[in-house]
């Protein structure tokens, strides 16, 4: 059944405008079209990890900074509490007539 759905998509019209007629070519070429896609692919892998490297050097920095600052201020975490809205359960029946 998936394979059914994959062969109606990649049939349809819309499908070969959205990828621009690549689905059409032969496998062959679409092949020479990749190679010059690999320095874009490989950008956007490298970004996304200096990004993550970024956000993990910023963690690194100020976890140390705010212990240190919360030992010396004497702030204590605590959990935040449930507090209740008084509202009350109430259950009711639906009946078809």
């Amino acid at each position: 059944m998936p394979y059914d759905v994959f062969q109606s998509i990649q049939s349809s019209e819309r499908f070969h405008r959205f990828t621009f007629g690549v689905s059409r070519m032969p496998l062959w070429a679409r092949g020479i079209l990749a190679i010059p896609m690999i320095p874009g692919i490989l950008l956007v892998a490298l970004s996304i990890v200096f990004f993550l490297v970024s956000i993990l050097a910023l963690f690194i920095l100020t976890v140390p900074i705010y212990f240190i600052l919360r030992w010396m201020t004497g702030v204590k975490v605590t959990q935040a509490e449930v507090r209740s809205s008084g509202a009350r359960r109430v259950e009711a029946t639906v009946r078809d007539v």
